[in-house]
């Protein structure tokens, strides 16, 4: 018996393995500063002696706030790495993000102990993490600090109280080749310097956020689940959906513009390609549609002068979060920038015939 089977290979294919490269494991790393000023410990120079202020007691904060980020952690997702860390390493739980994983995570988190009354070494910690990275997976690092790097350059030279800045340039390096990795720097209670501040916060922004003041109440990260967007204007397609999966309890007052960025050359002079929407944009059932504006004429000039194929970026930025009402958030896109393919050729489908 004989029978024909036709594969009709389109544009949802090519899509599809566009799509692909966000089909990514997760993995989390907590870089957790669990020195004694997190419960507000802190060292009285008139009468030499250690004394407690409640109002910096902020150690059951930071707590909710890394077990509200495993609670968000999907099953079977990569794997959870938490760091507890005082003036070195004093720990390392690495765990597969299972159910049972997840739960013990939380229970690691929830049980911890330490009293030492130690200095605080960020830079070894945040070191430390750069081989706990899988740079064919998406990382998230953590940082939770409530301190400033003390001086332990007498432990080792790296170690002087300046060493945040080379860590920064380290990291920065390491992300090159690891694009996929964002680490969040939060700075609690503590006010960073001004240099301090712009090099943590500026050297490699897409993959370095910062943050400083109280502990937040959540962290929440948004995924673009599609690298690459495309539309066709031959065939008259002028929109698209951007679905996103987002980690954390996103308030329906979260807004964010877009920014839509075509490489100079691309298009002939004269030429416009903008967005309708890219103010004031919301996240509905994970998702927000786009559409190009363009008039009929416009199209048509387009359609008979435009390149085949040419791309765009799609930049993603929030609002600023206190007019929303979110101060207490951290609120990130990870990636911030997607690409938008538009051609403007009729697709060819292929056909393959096979003959049993």
């Amino acid at each position: 018996m004989k029978g024909k089977l036709y594969f009709i290979i389109g544009l949802f294919l090519i899509q599809l393995a566009l799509q692909g490269q966000m089909d990514q494991k997760t993995n989390y790393i907590f870089l957790w500063d669990v020195t004694q000023s997190m419960k507000g410990l802190y060292h009285d120079k008139a009468s030499g002696a250690y004394k407690t202020n409640s109002d910096n007691d902020i150690y059951d904060q930071v707590v909710s706030v890394i077990s509200n980020i495993i609670e968000t952690i999907e099953e079977e997702e990569g794997e959870i790495i938490i760091i507890p860390f005082q003036d070195k390493v004093i720990g390392e739980k690495r765990i597969a993000a299972t159910r049972a994983g997840i739960d013990e995570a939380l229970q690691y988190v929830k049980n911890f102990k330490n009293e030492d009354i130690t200095y605080t070494n960020i830079c070894q910690a945040w070191e430390y993490s750069f081989d706990k990275i899988n740079v064919k997976d998406k990382n998230f690092i953590y940082l939770l600090t409530d301190g400033e790097q003390s001086d332990l350059s007498k432990r080792n030279p790296k170690w002087g109280k300046d060493c945040i800045y080379s860590m920064v340039q380290a990291y920065c390096k390491l992300v090159e080749r690891a694009k996929d990795t964002y680490t969040f720097y939060v700075s609690l209670n503590t006010n960073l310097h001004s240099n301090l501040k712009n090099s943590i916060c500026t050297s490699c922004p897409e993959n370095l956020r910062c943050s400083e003041g109280t502990p937040p109440s959540q962290i929440i990260d948004i995924q673009a689940t599609r690298a690459n967007q495309v539309i066709n204007i031959q065939d008259g397609e002028l929109s698209f959906t951007q679905t996103f999966d987002v980690r954390g309890n996103l308030s329906p007052n979260f807004k964010y513009d877009v920014f839509l960025s075509i490489p100079s050359g691309q298009l002939p002079k004269g030429s416009e390609f903008r967005l309708k929407q890219d103010k004031n944009l919301s996240i509905e059932n994970g998702k927000t549609s786009f559409s190009i504006d363009l008039s009929p004429a416009q199209l048509k000039q387009l359609q008979q002068t435009a390149p085949e194929e040419f791309h765009a970026g799609i930049y993603y930025k929030k609002q600023d979060l206190k007019k929303l009402g979110l101060a207490d958030q951290i609120i990130e896109f990870t990636p911030n920038k997607v690409v938008l393919t538009i051609r403007n050729r009729k697709e060819k489908t292929l056909k393959i015939k096979i003959i049993d």
